[in-house]
């Protein structure tokens, strides 16, 4: 009779991990449907703490830092095409800060925001072409 009972329990350890099977397929996420979009949580990116307030200032300043090293260039006879890379990589660099905490920074309010992004186009679009174009 003991040997009935240890059949018994090896039966039932069986359906134990036959029934496991189900739930860890069920865990795991299906693939996404066609048209759907995946979106990923600025928290998981980190790109929330890489453009804090202090960091869009220092970027800012720096960008328009190269642009007056440029500007100054272009005054002592230095090559055009030197003065206008300082003058290029400094709008660059603003660009690169304002839409970047435009689109990441969400603790700003909506309307700075905005703005940022406005300036950020117009550094891009219109200051290259009145200056060093």
């Amino acid at each position: 009779m003991p040997e009935k009972d240890s059949k018994k329990d090896d039966v039932k350890e069986e359906k134990k991990t036959e029934g496991d099977a189900p739930k860890a397929a069920e865990s795991t996420p299906s693939p996404p449907k066609q048209g759907t979009s995946i979106s990923i949580p600025m928290d998981m990116a980190g790109l929330d703490s890489l453009f804090t307030k202090p960091i869009i200032l220092l970027g800012i300043l720096f960008g328009v830092l190269l642009q007056f090293l440029g500007a100054i260039m272009l005054n002592f006879d230095v090559s055009h095409s030197v003065s206008a890379f300082m003058g290029n990589l400094g709008i660059f660099f603003m660009v690169v800060v304002l839409f970047g905490g435009a689109i990441t920074n969400e603790k700003m309010d909506p309307t700075v925001r905005m703005g940022m992004f406005i300036a950020g186009a117009v550094c891009a679009i219109g200051y290259n072409t009145w200056i060093y174009g």
